[in-house]
C-alpha cells in the first residue's frame, strides 16, 4: 500500500472519529473517558497523516 493511499485512509478514519465526537457532544450521555479516548484516537490518526504527508512531500 502506497504512503499516499495509507494517508488518505487514515484521514477518512480520523474524519469519522471527529464526526462521532460531534455526536457525543450533542447526546450528552457518553462518559467523559469515552470522549477522551476518541479525541486521542483522532489526534493519533491526524498525526500519522501529517507524518505520511511530510514523507510524500520530501520524495
Amino acid at each position: 500500500m502506497s504512503d499516499l493511499f495509507q494517508a488518505k485512509i487514515l484521514l477518512q478514519v480520523a474524519e469519522r472519529d471527529l464526526a462521532m465526537l460531534s455526536g457525543m457532544l450533542n447526546a450528552g450521555v457518553f462518559a467523559e473517558e469515552s470522549f477522551g479516548f476518541f479525541v486521542q484516537q483522532a489526534a493519533e490518526k491526524l498525526l500519522m497523516v501529517s507524518s505520511h504527508s511530510n514523507f510524500i512531500a520530501e520524495s
